[in-house]
């Protein structure tokens, strides 16, 4: 099950990026000559409709344009709550997998079978699929939870700097 995510995530990434980059510089070069290569390919030459030839990363002035520029400030608070979500899963769970193998070692009179990954012994014990299940969903929710917190306190923040300060 971890391979087949790996392999469909890694091919994504891949297709993304090749789309991306491969025709970027001879349109930002072309006052200088460009050497094109004849086995030179990329997705957009087989799809054209689905991945443009060029998508501009700065504006014709050369300054960056954010596309959050005129945006209300709930989509804001969506894309950080986007941003802090995707950015704390891998450490939620790189920790829910640890304590998850502390427990079942312990709840296996700490048999070395169950240790948790730098001290796994040989003929180790792997999770369960529906352990695997469990340990996902508590790290989803465990940053659900920490992005949640950082909105509420940066809403309040947001909120304490636009109050009138009242001297006594």
């Amino acid at each position: 099950m971890k391979g087949i995510f790996c392999h469909i995530f890694l091919l994504f990434i891949g297709l993304f990026c090749l789309a991306r980059t491969a025709h970027a510089d001879s349109v930002l070069c072309e006052s200088y000559s460009i050497v094109q290569y004849p086995l030179e390919f990329t997705l957009m030459d087989f799809f054209p409709d689905i991945f443009p030839a060029f998508i501009p990363l700065s504006s014709e002035n050369g300054q960056n344009q954010s596309i959050f520029e005129n945006a209300p400030q709930w989509v804001l608070d969506l894309r950080r709550a986007e941003i802090v979500l995707f950015g704390t899963l891998p450490f939620t769970i790189f920790f829910t997998r640890t304590f998850m193998d502390l427990y079942r070692t312990a709840s296996h009179d700490w048999d070395r079978r169950y240790a948790p990954w730098p001290f796994t012994a040989a003929g180790a014990i792997t999770m369960t699929t529906d352990e695997i299940k469990i340990m996902f969903a508590i790290a989803v929710s465990a940053s659900l939870v920490i992005s949640v917190a950082d909105y509420l306190l940066v809403s309040r923040k947001r909120k304490a700097a636009s109050a009138p300060v009242i001297y006594e």
